[in-house]
């Protein structure tokens, strides 16, 4: 399975935007292989950049549920940090290359009080979340990695669909660990 990951990151270093899924039975492994993937980059010293977030137990019904916990791995923020907390993560945003429309739907949905939220904040945030990734890929290969990917909701499939249509020649792999 290491190997298997090996080789997909080796294409994406050609630029070229892969998706990788990691599929089996509850137990069998799929967190842990991830976690071993992430403690082989970093011990290897690789110059790869790896972010992982796990996709709500019940990701479904909420809408955004995957981009928005890929989006708090990114800036650090979990679920429940006060609105000074994640009101911090606004230069980071705008050094991503963010908008003002983009930082605000974005920290609406970290959970920030904006009074200039958009109103359709799933177009918003699809393009903030291409232009995040994208900035972030520029100069060396990027891992998005989701466990328990197989709660994660349908606008946010769409939304990493979009992505790997508008970014063919990134060097991004985005990896879904989800049950069979």
């Amino acid at each position: 399975e290491l190997r298997a990951v090996g080789e997909v990151m080796a294409l994406a270093t050609k630029r070229r935007t892969r998706v990788l899924t990691i599929r089996g039975d509850y137990g069998i492994g799929k967190t842990r292989l991830l976690v071993e993937v992430e403690r082989r980059l970093r011990k290897g010293g690789y110059n790869v950049g790896w972010q992982m977030a796990a996709c709500p137990p019940r990701g479904t019904e909420l809408p955004l549920s995957g981009v928005v916990s890929m989006i708090q791995a990114l800036c650090g923020i979990s679920d429940g940090d006060s609105e000074s907390r994640v009101r911090d993560v606004e230069p980071r945003l705008r050094a991503l290359g963010l908008h003002t429309e983009e930082v605000a739907a974005t920290l609406s949905v970290l959970g920030a009080q904006t009074g200039a939220a958009p109103s359709d904040v799933s177009f918003v945030l699809r393009n903030a979340f291409v232009r995040m990734i994208s900035s972030l890929a520029e100069d060396r290969l990027h891992l998005f990695a989701w466990d328990s990917a197989h709660t994660m909701d349908a606008e946010s499939l769409a939304i990493l669909d979009y992505a790997v249509n508008k970014l063919p020649a990134a060097r991004i792999v985005f990896v879904l660990a989800a049950r069979a």
